[in-house]
């Protein structure tokens, strides 16, 4: 088992939201849980 196998595992769970901050979805899925979300460089 690889790093993307684990990595899409772990999107599709709700784990980690990978969506854009300019998705409609990112804040509402923000809101709703407690996901790991990327940061911007510098941050």
């Amino acid at each position: 088992m690889g790093s993307i196998t684990v990595y899409s595992h772990l999107q599709a769970c709700g784990i980690i939201n990978d969506h854009l901050e300019s998705c409609f979805r990112y804040q509402e899925l923000i809101g709703q849980t407690d996901a790991v979300h990327k940061h911007k460089d510098g941050e």
